[in-house]
C-alpha cells in the first residue's frame, strides 16, 4: 500500500506540476490576455511569451518551465524510486506541459520542460548538448530544429558515455516523445525549418534594445 501510495503520489505530482501553465499565467497578469491567442505560435511556451509579451516575461516562463521538469524528477531520485519509474515521472511532467489539465489540455511543445527533466536525469550529457546547441544556433540560426536534432541524438551520447541502461532507455523514450510532439503539427515543422523562433526573438530583442536606448 505504501509502495502504491508513494508511486501514485509522485506520478500525480509530476503531471500536475507539469500542467502549471506559467506562460498563460504570466501573460494574464501582465496583459490580461490568453497567450494561446497571441503571436506566431499561439501556445504557452517561453518563445511565444518572449515575442508576444516581453523578454523578461519570456525568460521567467523559460526558467519556470524548466523547473517543472526538473523538480519532480529530482524528488523521485531523492526518494530512491525505481530508475525506470523516474523516467515515467519525467514523461508525465512533459505530457502535463503539452496537455495541461488546468487550461483545457492545450499547452506548449514541452521543450523547456524536457530540458528540465534531462538536466535532472543526465546533467553531464545536457552540458554537452547545451554547448552543441549554442554552437548550432550561431551557425544555422534554427534553435528549435537544432534542439530537436540533439534530443534525438541524446541516446547515442548516453551510450558513448557508458551510462547505465536505465539512463539510455530514458534518453531514448524522451527523444521519441519529443519527436512525436514536435512533428505533430505541419505548421510547427515549417516554422522550425524556417527558423521563425530565431527571427521573432531577434526582432523582439532589437525592438526592446531600441526602445531602451531612446529613453
Amino acid at each position: 500500500m505504501n509502495f502504491l501510495l508513494k508511486y501514485g503520489a509522485v506520478s500525480l505530482f509530476s503531471y500536475l506540476t507539469g500542467s502549471i501553465p506559467n506562460g498563460y499565467i504570466i501573460t494574464k497578469i501582465k496583459l490580461k490576455k490568453d497567450i494561446r491567442k497571441l503571436g506566431t505560435y499561439q501556445n504557452i511556451g517561453a518563445t511565444n511569451v518572449f515575442t508576444s509579451v516581453s523578454p523578461m516575461a519570456g525568460l521567467l516562463t523559460l526558467i519556470l518551465d524548466i523547473l517543472k521538469g526538473f523538480v519532480p524528477v529530482y524528488i523521485a531520485k531523492y526518494l530512491h524510486i525505481n530508475q525506470y519509474y523516474i523516467l515515467l515521472v519525467g514523461v508525465l511532467a512533459i505530457i502535463g506541459h503539452v496537455y495541461p489539465i488546468y487550461i483545457g489540455f492545450r499547452g506548449g511543445t514541452g521543450m523547456a520542460t524536457t530540458l528540465g527533466v534531462l538536466l535532472a536525469l543526465m546533467p553531464m550529457e545536457m552540458l554537452t548538448i547545451g554547448l552543441l546547441w549554442a554552437l548550432g544556433v550561431v551557425i544555422f540560426k534554427r534553435p528549435a530544429l537544432i534542439g530537436l536534432i540533439l534530443i534525438i541524438l541524446l541516446p547515442v551520447l548516453t551510450i558513448l558515455n557508458n551510462e547505465p541502461k536505465s539512463v539510455v532507455v530514458s534518453a531514448l523514450l524522451i527523444s521519441i516523445v519529443d519527436l512525436i510532439i514536435s512533428t505533430s503539427s505541419v505548421d510547427h515543422i515549417k516554422a522550425m525549418l524556417r527558423g521563425d523562433e530565431y527571427i521573432s526573438v531577434k526582432k523582439k530583442f532589437q525592438k526592446h534594445f531600441n526602445k531602451t536606448t531612446q529613453q
